[in-house]
């Protein structure tokens, strides 16, 4: 059991700025990546899968924060050789307590993870956010996401390409899913429930050795 990496709420002003920032037509679809650049966050899925993303929709936009200077120009590099690169902004690393803007600013937030057993930190501040997601269907992606809450594809890029447009085109099931996860967030993944829970701990470590 697990928060939020923050508890700052998004400010709508700053969230239009962040919006502006990347998105330059009314019908453009903006999908967030954050995570580091392991190789079981699946960046690299995503990078294959981005081209087909943009063929089909050019008006897809994406943002991958994270990662290392280094990282980040090999990546742009090899963008730019497919013919996507200004389709792809990669702002470096964000602090935590201005991360919910730009998750607000998003239309969908992505979790192309290939392994693991634990629940990436990151599917908590997507709930927060309450914004539709495109994950992997890996077992720490499904510890808390459903098809309520997400598209769950495969674990290859013709089939994360796929997923991405889907939820690009459907308008509805992106407000949908939002309020799902939002939902969720309240109700389970917040810090009051968090210190009920660590309370409860506590209770039970004192009881046990009494």
């Amino acid at each position: 059991f697990d928060i939020p990496s923050s508890l700052v709420e998004p400010s709508p002003d700053r969230v239009r700025e962040v919006r502006r920032t990347f998105v330059r037509g009314e019908d453009e679809i903006l999908l967030t990546f954050v995570g580091s650049f392991a190789v079981y966050q699946g960046v690299d899925l995503l990078l294959a899968a981005i081209p087909e993303v943009v063929r089909q929709r050019p008006q897809a936009r994406f943002v991958i924060i994270g990662g290392t200077q280094a990282e980040i120009n090999e990546r742009k590099m090899r963008l730019h050789g497919q013919g996507v690169g200004e389709a792809v902004t990669f702002p470096g690393r964000i602090a935590p307590d201005l991360l919910p803007d730009y998750l607000a600013a998003s239309d969908i937030l992505l979790s192309p993870r290939l392994s693991g057993v634990n629940t990436p930190l990151k599917l908590l501040d997507y709930l927060k956010a309450g914004r539709s997601i495109v994950a992997t269907d890996v077992e720490a992606n499904r510890l808390i996401l459903d098809r309520n809450t997400a598209i769950l594809a495969a674990p290859d890029a013709p089939s994360l390409a796929r997923a991405m447009i889907e939820l690009a085109d459907d308008a509805p099931a992106r407000a949908r899913m939002g309020r799902e996860g939002r939902k969720l967030y309240e109700t389970r993944y917040n810090f009051r429930e968090y210190a009920v829970r660590l309370a409860a701990c506590y209770a039970a470590l004192e009881n046990g050795g009494s």
